[in-house]
């Protein structure tokens, strides 16, 4: 199996980013192109919402922050990247860029979520190894991070 292009779930969790580490490195090793996907959840600025405080324009800000500082790792290594900031449910937001972008694998990374709300949730890694035929790698939080 060939891997042309990899999709991979980006934000600013320490799992993510170790999951672009992970999927940079199999990138340079295969010349592949990624496509880093943020899903924009404005629930996840409520700190940055305030009267008269522009959706529109605080999207912009997390994409331009996504393309420059969470995708330094691909662009310091000269891996040809594209960078997506969408908004949806990230499970299906994902399976749709892997879709469109003919992708040959989706990479997400773990995350250290209680039982309880994994279960009231579901997990986008468990949403997306039940709904795609493509190959899934959840890059697991090293050991430092699960402490």
């Amino acid at each position: 199996m060939q891997i042309r292009t990899i999709v991979v779930g980006v934000d600013d969790s320490p799992g993510s980013r170790r999951a672009l580490e992970w999927a940079a490195e199999l990138a340079v090793s295969l010349a592949s192109r990624v496509v880093a996907v943020h899903v924009f959840e404005p629930l996840a600025h409520v700190a940055e919402l305030a009267p008269g405080v522009d959706l529109r324009a605080l999207r912009e800000r997390v994409a331009q922050q996504i393309a420059q500082d969470l995708c330094r790792p691909l662009s310091e290594r000269g891996i040809e990247h594209t960078a997506r900031t969408l908004e949806g449910e990230p499970a299906a937001v994902l399976l749709d860029v892997a879709e469109k972008e003919g992708a040959d694998l989706i990479v997400v990374g773990a995350r250290r979520m209680g039982l309880l709300k994994s279960l009231a949730l579901g997990s986008t890694s468990r949403k997306l190894t039940h709904s795609t035929s493509r190959p899934v790698v959840i890059v697991p939080l090293s050991e430092e991070q699960q402490a």
